[in-house]
């Protein structure tokens, strides 16, 4: 079973992650012009945060391509956590999220 991931929620994901990516570009920026350790903590929480957020994006558009049979299924390092991932951030964006059997997809 995968998270069903539709259009609109793919765009969704991928608006929330260029916000995240920006708040990260301005955090950069601000913690060059400060130079404090707080200030260095922060950016670096909000570097790895963006990060993650592009990482479970990725996997949701992967699963997008898969689901339109753009793509064949394949076995995915650390799949289990980017699926988790995924599911905490369609919950934290108030995204109903739906589970599509596997096999469904492959017949597509």
């Amino acid at each position: 079973m995968v998270v069903e991931i539709t259009e609109a929620t793919l765009k969704r994901l991928i608006n929330y992650a260029a916000v995240v990516e920006q708040e990260h570009r301005e955090a950069a920026k601000h913690q060059w012009r400060v130079m404090t350790l707080e200030v260095l903590q922060a950016a670096e929480r909000t570097g790895a945060r963006a990060r993650h957020i592009q990482a479970v994006v990725a996997y949701a558009g992967y699963l997008f391509r898969l689901q339109w049979g753009r793509e064949q299924p394949r076995s995915i390092y650390g799949e289990p956590l980017l699926s988790l991932g995924l599911c905490e951030l369609m919950q934290e964006l108030s995204i109903a999220s739906r589970l599509v059997p596997v096999a469904k997809i492959a017949a597509s």
